[in-house]
């Protein structure tokens, strides 16, 4: 295939360019900020931070290190920015009034002049991603949860016995890993004799630097102790949008609660049942299902709670207690699904 001549390849690609340019702006780095922290505040996702990075590579060596008075190209689209504001008319030009005493307006004074004009805010994804990373989950049986690696050191000093958020560290992997991806780092917490092995997420981390025999990375999140000898995997795709909402359904499904993430002797708003229906049963992450209780003799019984799916794998799910009105919720109760996300 015959190349095209530089000059015709530049021209071809220059309106690419000039609108890339047009949408880039600059930011200045202060003191304590972090790539992660602008991917979020300019670009409305923080795990979009490699796109900085990447724009800025001339400047920046290391991804966890950026300096004070740098000025970064920012080409991402700006997130939208909600809330109020109040808009009076342009002031009188020339000298000021006399000053009136009559004219002297109290604090409940309302200017009906003013135009009030409200921007739309963007509609919320029905659960965060942070509330589908940070839920414990169940391995039925003998299964051994599947790892890449594991923490294999902290590098926040010789000292430090956990991660924080922000800290470095290094891990143990065989296969490569690639800059910028996000790992979840999780432990196994306890085995349920006859049922399975359930496990605990403790942080997320995000590639910064790749290495033989692994890589190091920056802790973004942290669920519970990052520690030495914690097990990393790619992070599950979360892929709920914003609008997606669950529709009403009029279902005969159930699930039983199997266990719980946590154990208390009242379970409440947050803690993480584990069920024992999973993907292959169709249940999908965005599911809600309600507890029931009562009913007989003509009655539909009341709904107790809620529960919305945060988190699947073949054979079980997670769901978060998101409503709980009597403190009726322990193992080997039945929910009934109510809202299925399409």
């Amino acid at each position: 295939m015959r190349r095209l001549p530089a000059f015709i390849l530049m021209f071809l690609l220059m309106p690419g360019l000039v609108e890339a340019q047009a949408n880039a702006r600059s930011h200045t780095v202060i003191q304590g900020q972090t790539l992660w922290e602008l991917a979020e505040s300019y670009c409305g996702d923080p795990f979009r931070w490699p796109e900085i990075f990447q724009a800025n590579r001339s400047q920046i060596s290391d991804p966890d290190v950026v300096l004070p008075e740098q000025v970064l190209t920012i080409s991402c689209a700006p997130g939208e920015v909600s809330g109020v504001q109040v808009v009076t008319a342009d002031p009188v030009r020339g000298p000021a009034p006399p000053f009136d005493e009559r004219a002297k307006k109290s604090i409940f004074y309302r200017d009906l002049s003013a135009t009030v004009a409200i921007s739309a805010r963007p509609p919320q994804a029905v659960m965060s991603r942070d509330a589908s990373w940070s839920a414990e989950w169940l391995l039925l049986g003998s299964e051994d949860p599947w790892a890449a690696g594991s923490v294999a050191r902290l590098l926040s000093g010789e000292t430090a016995r956990t991660a924080m958020p922000y800290q470095r560290v290094r891990v143990a992997a065989e296969a490569r890993a690639e800059l910028g991806d996000i790992y979840q780092v999780f432990r196994v917490d306890r085995l349920i004799e006859g049922l399975g092995t359930v496990v605990v997420p403790t942080g997320v981390l995000s590639v910064i630097v790749v290495k033989e025999g692994g890589f190091e990375g920056v802790v973004l999140k942290s669920y519970d102790r990052i520690v030495q000898g914690d097990l990393v995997a790619p992070a599950p795709d979360f892929t709920l949008e914003p609008g997606d909402e669950p529709s009403a359904v009029s279902s005969s499904a159930t699930a039983e609660i199997l266990t719980f993430g946590e154990l208390h002797s009242i379970q409440q708003l947050g803690d993480i049942a584990l069920l024992d229906k999973g993907s292959a049963d169709g249940v999908s992450v965005g599911d809600e299902y309600v507890l029931v209780v009562g009913g007989g003799d003509g009655w539909s019984g009341d709904v107790a709670g809620r529960l919305q799916v945060v988190r699947v794998t073949e054979g079980t799910a997670s769901a978060r207690l998101i409503k709980v009105d009597q403190p009726e919720f322990r193992p080997g109760q039945e929910v009934r699904l109510d809202r299925k996300m399409r």
